[in-house]
């Protein structure tokens, strides 16, 4: 019997530190677990902490973003959905500010055109063609204008031709008035001369062209006569000059 107590009392022995040592294990395992979730807790005391000041600081964030906008008088999105919404707005100001540029050009064009329209029909009136044309478009005018300035154009031409002709003209009146007075000085000269020819011939000047034509006829066969028998005369000198060196030969 003491062999069987022994071995019972040996097995509650160990049944016994076994208990003690699976608690010690246990307990162990628990000072540490509590030690764990301690920690825990204080890390998510301070993460608590972290996301009050963080959602303190999202809502300030938030108020000066807004804060931005109130000029604008837009309830701002999100900063990514402003940053797209801002790049449509930048993009439709950079199309208006290009449409504002195209009707300021339009308008100093349209302005330019009128003006050209007006000097146009100025010059026009200047060379005595008024026209009233309807509407405020150049090309009319300017298809008139040109006609007009062919018509010109022709019109200079001829009186360029009529001018040249005209000085043409000029040139032979004035010629001819040189020639006429040369011709009144010539026949002056040959009516004195005439006039001293009549008087030397006896011949009265009031004979006629034909009474004194017949006188310088006869003059002439006598000046004929005389020449020749001059030259009768010459030739006979010369056979008389020959026969007296023909004797003395």
């Amino acid at each position: 019997a003491l062999p069987e107590a022994y071995e019972e009392s040996v097995q509650v022995s160990d049944d016994l530190s076994d208990r003690l040592r699976n608690e010690a294990e246990r307990v162990h395992k628990y000072a540490a677990l509590l030690t764990q979730v301690e920690k825990l807790e204080e890390q998510l005391q301070r993460w608590e902490k972290s996301e009050t000041k963080a959602a303190e600081k999202v809502a300030q964030l938030v108020d000066s973003w807004r804060a931005i906008w109130v000029d604008c008088k837009v309830e701002p999105q999100s900063p990514k959905e402003m940053r797209s919404w801002l790049a449509r707005c930048l993009e439709v100001r950079r199309q208006f500010q290009e449409q504002k540029h195209k009707q300021g050009q339009l308008k100093s064009l349209l302005d330019q055109r009128k003006s050209l329209r007006e000097n146009l029909l100025g010059e026009l009136a200047q060379v005595g063609e008024k026209v009233k044309l309807q509407g405020d478009e150049l090309e009319p005018v300017l298809d008139y204008a040109d006609k007009v300035l062919q018509k010109l154009v022709t019109l200079a031409y001829k009186h360029n031709s009529a001018q040249i002709e005209l000085d043409r003209l000029s040139f032979e009146l004035e010629s001819t008035a040189k020639d006429l007075e040369t011709s009144q000085k010539a026949l002056d000269e040959w009516q004195k001369e005439w006039s001293t020819v009549l008087t030397d011939l006896a011949i009265s000047e009031e004979a006629s062209s034909e009474e004194a034509t017949e006188v310088l006829e006869k003059l002439q066969t006598s000046v004929e006569r005389w020449d020749k028998a001059e030259s009768l005369n010459l030739r006979l000198e010369a056979i008389d000059n020959d026969q007296k060196e023909f004797n003395k030969a």
